[in-house]
């Protein structure tokens, strides 16, 4: 119990820290290793590992979704409703209950992708364009701003923590 009460508090440190850096702060950027982030075979397993996440995701394959998430995986969704804190447990219960005739089809590129590390955990941030079409065939399209926090846990990368909102129409402003 205390290693889990401990990633959580450095699960809430990074995602603070790859959040600032989403707005442009010049702390989290200082933090990077030199050169502009992980070293590339990490950014390269991290960027793999959010792709298959993402792919168990559209396609609802939760069974895949219990091995590549940490057991206290949070997800924070800015949906039209407002904004959204799913914990696993209810992530994978809407996923088996969603069939193919309901579900999005949808197609995910990430761009503007920056990988930083602490120790054994990576945060990943992008932009995320989707782009497909809903259970009735209805186009649907958004560009999100993502965050992934990542654990390394005996050599596999485990998602923790995943956050998404809308790319706001005006550029935040960094503080100063």
């Amino acid at each position: 119990m205390i290693h889990s009460c401990r990633w959580r508090n450095r699960i809430a440190c990074v995602v603070v820290i790859g959040v600032l850096d989403v707005l442009g702060s010049a702390t989290a950027r200082a933090q990077a290793r030199p050169g502009g982030g992980a070293k590339p075979s990490i950014t390269q397993d991290v960027v793999a590992a959010s792709n298959r996440w993402y792919d168990a995701v559209s396609r609802g394959d939760a069974t895949l979704l219990e091995t590549i998430e940490t057991d206290d995986f949070l997800s924070f969704q800015q949906l039209p409703q407002g904004l959204t804190v799913i914990p696993k447990k209810a992530q994978l219960e809407n996923i088996r209950k969603t069939t193919a005739a309901t579900r999005l089809v949808v197609h995910r590129t990430l761009e503007n992708v920056k990988v930083r590390v602490y120790g054994d955990a990576a945060v990943l941030t992008a932009v995320a364009t989707f782009r497909g079409t809903d259970a009735k065939g209805t186009p649907v399209a958004a560009q999100n701003l993502i965050t992934e926090v990542w654990s390394n846990e005996d050599g596999k990368w485990k998602l923790g923590h995943f956050q998404s909102m809308a790319v706001p129409q005006k550029p935040p402003t960094p503080a100063k």
